[in-house]
């Protein structure tokens, strides 16, 4: 992956991780999306990688996953 395209992944999860941090509770991936915009795909991958890190975690199932900030968890 070239440098510019790594940066810019960097800057989508970057993005994402601060709508998720700003919900402040549970958040539906689709308002995700509509803060941060891009593709279904690239924003499932964000997710993924995010709470590989340990960063969010994740309840629920198809249209009713949510999102948090994973020290805001119960």
């Amino acid at each position: 992956m070239s440098p510019e395209k790594r940066a810019e992944k960097d800057r989508y999860e970057a993005a994402v991780l601060a709508a998720v941090r700003e919900a402040d509770d549970w958040i539906a991936a689709s308002h995700v999306r509509s803060r941060v915009g891009g593709n279904g795909e690239a924003l499932r991958l964000a997710f993924k990688r995010l709470a590989e890190r340990g960063a969010i975690v994740r309840i629920g199932d198809r249209s009713k996953t949510r999102y948090k900030i994973a020290d805001r968890a119960p």
